[in-house]
């Protein structure tokens, strides 16, 4: 997926040089994908830690902008980046609104079997450990690359928590790289940080900020991930946005009856 584009002159003379980069770059991803499984069969989940829960960088608050450049604002959906300290793939954070109960949101957020709905070149997801009592799984995803790069595959650890007073619901996301031997032919994501937020406005009506950074991992050139992100994420609001206000659409959200609704509704 490309930028939006005024012209299609300009979209092919960019894709053809994309493609171009992509060819350069194929033979240092190839090297970058061939670590063995048995390099990793003895690592466990439990015995793994991973840097990025660790990190002691994190993101601003997060209705806080001050540190993030804008980068579009279109259909309700603002996406704003910003540099990440050590790292050349920025920082990326998206605002929208949604006519959807937290409930709703948040078993839209958490539900595996739905989520290639909404997560753009996903090929497949599955459930790696079910919440426990601390609201804690683990979940395995693996995204589609354009040829001649390889797949790329990620371990992520997810946490649910609501504040008790301002009753926003916080998703924290990090890498769990490790936990799971590597796939030949596929490119494991090594470092994730991610906080989805869920700040109900009124009943009916929730606030979706999510601020997101990591590594691609391999040898993709970081200002083509970079340019390539930002219609990724309008790509999966504007998916979001139509799912969670579809009932039709809308999966199970028994398992959070914990979850407190505002009063208030429109």
């Amino acid at each position: 997926m490309f930028i939006y584009l005024r012209t299609v002159s300009v979209q092919r003379f960019l894709i053809s040089t994309l493609y171009l980069l992509l060819l350069t770059h194929a033979a240092a991803v190839q090297a970058d994908s061939t670590t063995a499984e048995s390099d990793f069969d003895e690592v466990g989940a439990d015995a793994y830690v991973d840097q990025d829960k660790l990190s002691t960088q994190a993101f601003p608050e997060p209705e806080e902008f001050s540190t993030w450049e804008l980068m579009l604002d279109r259909d309700g959906v603002q996406i704003y980046t910003q540099p990440w300290a050590g790292s050349d793939f920025v920082a990326f954070k998206t605002v929208q609104t949604v006519s959807a109960d937290l409930k709703d949101v948040l078993a839209h957020f958490t539900d595996v079997s739905g989520f290639n709905a909404w997560i753009p070149n996903l090929k497949s997801a599955r459930l790696i450990r079910e919440f426990d009592d601390s609201n804690e799984r683990s979940i395995y995803l693996h995204l589609g690359m354009p040829w001649p790069l390889y797949d790329r595959d990620s371990v992520i650890g997810q946490r649910v928590g609501q504040d008790e007073e301002t009753l926003v619901v916080k998703i924290e996301e990090w890498s769990e790289a490790r936990s799971l031997p590597e796939r030949d032919g596929l490119v494991r994501v090594p470092t994730l940080m991610a906080e989805i937020f869920l700040m109900p406005l009124r009943l009916g009506q929730t606030k979706i900020i999510w601020q997101v950074h990591n590594e691609p991992g391999g040898s993709i050139p970081s200002f083509l991930v970079n340019w390539m992100v930002e219609s990724i994420f309008f790509e999966s609001s504007v998916s979001t946005k139509a799912i969670v206000e579809d009932d039709a659409l809308q999966p199970s959200s028994q398992q959070f009856a914990w979850l407190k609704e505002p009063i208030s509704s429109p």
